[in-house]
């Protein structure tokens, strides 16, 4: 298939579980021979810099990008109190970029286009007018779930209120939105379940693709404890405040351990401990962690399925999530992943498992087991052909 692509910010480098994902994602299309055009827009927070992606993807995909300021804007921001429109994703649409966009569909020929996320769907319309294929939208999350959470979880009530008029036009816009399409690939099943209730048009579950790592290896003989996000993502910030606030109470337990708090953003907190160290953005992830210990990730908002969760699971670190990190995982019967879910539940399993060196290397063992079952790339690309196919 000739398929163009296009996406709400550039792929590489891969800064997020969301860059990831994408990069998996293109990996797999091209490894099927799919030709494809990709198309990206740069922002502030994610800038295009086409050296940034592996010489022979830039090339197979012929990568181009227009900078759009998404930066949020507070006259804007206020004036959206009093319109319908989604403040979140009207911030994605530029006129040079809906050019760019209608350019390449009147210069080239497509079978189809995918648009990754729906912060790419305003541009609908005009691709509608100047294409008669088929037009999928590759969703990571259910957007506005992940906004009801922060809504839910805001303790401002000023803030709050802002967060509910955001919310509620986020949602109006991506129920209305997705009737458009053709199709649709969710990451996590749980997504997959809702959008099918939402729509009659095709979804299916196209799982994000991990190969797991076998230059790696895990001796498990760390106990101490890690967390891996960057803290530009609000769930991700609500996740290391409550770690760092039930620390002292694992501390008092396990007076030797520490917490390391990993991603973009970290290593500018204030912690007031010798025994949290924040280590910021890192590059060559895997060997970093591989001697970390355990991943916690005390998730309490969002949608779709934790990026960074599986590709730690793909070279067998033990984790201890909650319901809501572990959505997407088919965990049950399989002891791949802990799952704790209030706060004494977390310390518990963090003091469990700190404890316990043959619990950690059974989690990650299983953990990598699963990951090669579900997650593998060719079984990723199986269920790709097969919707592609047949919609």
């Amino acid at each position: 298939m000739r398929i163009l692509y296009i996406s709400h910010k550039p792929i590489y480098p891969k800064l997020d579980g969301g860059c990831v994902a994408m990069a998996n994602f293109l990996d797999i299309l091209l490894s099927q021979n799919h030709e494809v055009k990709h198309l990206a827009i740069g922002t502030n927070k994610h800038a295009f810099n086409r050296q940034n992606y592996p010489s022979d993807i830039a090339d197979k995909t012929g990568v181009e990008s227009i900078f759009i300021n998404t930066d949020i804007n507070s006259i804007k921001a206020i004036k959206s109190l009093f319109s319908h429109k989604s403040y979140n994703v009207d911030r994605f649409y530029s006129e040079e970029m809906n050019a760019k966009i209608c350019a390449n569909l009147n210069s080239l020929e497509f079978d189809a286009v995918i648009l990754e996320s729906l912060f790419s769907t305003p541009y609908i319309d005009s691709i509608r007018k100047h294409f008669n294929g088929k037009i999928y939208l590759r969703a990571h999350n259910v957007e506005f779930h992940i906004w009801e959470d922060l809504t839910t979880n805001c303790s401002n009530w000023l803030k709050k209120a802002y967060l509910k008029k955001l919310t509620k036009d986020l949602k109006q816009y991506e129920l209305t939105t997705i009737q458009q399409l053709d199709g649709i690939m969710t990451i996590s099943e749980a997504d997959e379940l809702f959008l099918k209730n939402a729509t009659t048009i095709p979804v299916k579950t196209i799982p994000f693709s991990v190969t797991t790592n076998e230059t790696v290896k895990n001796d498990y003989s760390s106990s101490n404890l890690f967390h891996l996000g960057g803290l530009d993502w609000e769930p991700n910030r609500q996740a290391v405040e409550r770690l760092v606030r039930l620390f002292p109470s694992i501390k008092a337990q396990l007076p030797t351990i520490d917490l390391s708090l990993i991603g973009k953003g970290t290593d500018k907190l204030q912690i007031n401990t010798t025994s949290i160290h924040t280590k910021g953005f890192v590059n060559e992830l895997d060997e970093f962690v591989i001697n970390s210990g355990v991943l916690v990730s005390p998730i309490s908002s969002g949608s779709g399925i934790r990026i960074k969760i599986l590709e730690m699971m793909g070279i067998g670190i033990p984790v201890i999530t909650s319901k809501k990190g572990a959505q997407g995982i088919k965990h049950e019967g399989k002891k791949c992943i802990f799952i704790a879910e209030t706060d004494n539940e977390f310390i518990e399993a963090c003091v469990s498992l700190s404890e316990d060196h043959a619990l950690r290397k059974e989690l990650g063992t299983n953990a990598k087991n699963y990951i090669s079952t579900y997650h593998s790339p060719e079984t990723v690309a199986k269920h790709l052909d097969e919707f592609l196919q047949s919609t």
